[in-house]
């Protein structure tokens, strides 16, 4: 269950319906044309989305 997700269930604002039931990772892929002329803001969040999402990885 994602992080933003456990105060939720914790409190009761939540309920896990099938809990025996996991989700397995995905893998997550960003598409574009080119390099060549990618904002520097996009690969800004590329690097941004890349290490948040390593490190949710890593504390699980």
């Amino acid at each position: 269950m994602p992080d933003l997700c456990n105060s939720a269930l914790a409190s009761g604002q939540l309920v896990a319906l099938l809990p025996q039931y996991q989700l397995e990772d995905l893998g997550m892929y960003a598409i574009y044309s080119s390099r060549q002329h990618q904002p520097p803001r996009l690969r800004a969040l590329q690097d941004f989305l890349s290490k948040w999402f390593h490190a949710e990885r890593a504390q699980r």
